[in-house]
């Protein structure tokens, strides 16, 4: 192999190297910031997708019980107790497990929440 081929094959394995690193997993430190192995993120490097930072409904059940009140009663009130049995994805937290898709510039983008099913 000459020299040339020795530097093409160089360009090769670090372009490859690149793109390999480019997706990282991080740890939340807090619902803005993270850590990826070593290294602290503050939140002026890092860009989330919306529905990272916010609560959302995947299933709405909502249960109501009229609580006071009844036919004839003058204290008729129409008390309703609501219970809430939905379900949600909560947006993230410190200790929460994330892909992060390494910008240029030092910038990060956060990609979402990493679980297990």
């Amino acid at each position: 192999m000459n020299s040339r081929e020795k530097l093409v094959n160089t360009i090769r394995k670090i372009i490859q190297k690149e793109r390999e690193e480019r997706i990282q997993v991080g740890i939340m430190t807090s619902e803005n910031t993270l850590k990826i192995k070593d290294m602290e993120i503050d939140k002026s490097l890092l860009y989330f997708i919306e529905t990272a930072t916010v609560n959302i409904n995947t299933k709405l059940n909502l249960v109501g019980i009229n609580a006071t009140g009844g036919a004839g009663d003058s204290a008729h009130t129409h008390g309703w107790s609501f219970t809430d049995t939905s379900s949600y994805i909560y947006k993230l937290k410190a200790g929460d497990k994330v892909a992060v898709y390494k910008l240029d510039k030092g910038e990060f983008l956060v990609l979402g929440k990493i679980i297990t099913i």
